[in-house]
């Protein structure tokens, strides 16, 4: 959440160029730059991941449920 204001003033500020019905992002490719959008992807990720986690877990939980009221 902190890091989605962050990623949008890195890809948008006034870097946006409109070429006919397209527009293209003028990304400075500066270290600090690169740095920072490698870290907001990374946070995604991890929380891609931890939503995948715990979503195999609460299967997991609803699979043991159903098979005690099957018995």
């Amino acid at each position: 959440n902190a890091l989605l204001p962050d990623f949008i003033s890195t890809i948008l500020d006034d870097n946006v160029e409109i070429r006919g019905r397209k527009a293209v992002w003028k990304i400075n490719l500066a270290a600090e730059t690169i740095s920072r959008l490698r870290a907001i992807t990374n946070s995604m990720l991890r929380a891609i991941s931890l939503a995948l986690e715990i979503e195999n877990i609460l299967e997991g939980m609803e699979e043991d449920l159903n098979n005690k009221l099957n018995k």
